[in-house]
């Protein structure tokens, strides 16, 4: 598998049919096969990072 890296300024903004569309989106219809699971050795090691969002970085709606 390759691991694919994107700074927020590739990521193209969050437009409102987009929104929309995830919004309507099942649980179901969520693709997690790629994403290993998290094991108690993860959660020992994982810390808390608090960010804060910038304008361009938050939701249009």
């Amino acid at each position: 598998m390759t691991t694919v890296h994107k700074h927020l300024d590739e990521i193209p903004p969050m437009n409102e049919e987009r929104a929309k569309e995830l919004e309507n989106m099942p649980d179901e219809a969520i693709d997690y096969s790629d994403i290993p699971p998290l094991d108690e050795k993860f959660f020992k090691k994982a810390k808390r990072v608090d960010r804060k969002l910038t304008k361009e970085m938050r939701s249009p709606i």
